[in-house]
């Protein structure tokens, strides 16, 4: 049964929602996980830009998989939780980002840190071969 972790701490930067996603499509592919790839850096997109514009501080991701199961973290220093936003319009830029993660994870969540931190979690499940 396949197990493993990896992580990778980002600054507060405009360009780190970026970077996140680049290291989770190279994970994915020396995990030979291709099928996996476009949900899950959507989904690490969605939660790294999340941490840029919202937390405001440096944060770090986390992808790991234990069996048939990846997750994917993204932990920041803002003790906020975020909430589905049921009320973008179509010409809002902006509110859509957990309806995605919802929507293309097994399952997601809100962990609080030490009451002042979070870390916004996803699961996807792993075809077995």
């Amino acid at each position: 049964m396949s197990k493993w972790f990896s992580h990778l701490l980002l600054p507060h930067d405009l360009g780190s929602p970026g970077r996140a996603r680049s290291f989770v499509r190279h994970l994915l592919d020396e995990h030979e996980l291709p099928e996996l790839a476009d949900d899950v850096q959507l989904v690490v997109t969605e939660l790294a830009t999340n941490a840029v514009v919202h937390a405001r501080t440096p944060f770090s991701v986390s992808v790991s998989r234990d069996g048939p199961v990846l997750r994917v973290r993204v932990e920041d220093g803002a003790p906020e939780h975020p909430a589905l936003s049921g009320d973008a319009g179509p010409d809002d830029t902006g509110g859509r980002g957990l309806t995605l993660v919802e929507g293309v994870s097994d399952s997601w969540g809100v962990e609080r840190i030490d009451g002042h931190a979070k870390a916004v979690w996803a699961t996807f499940a792993v075809e077995q071969a």
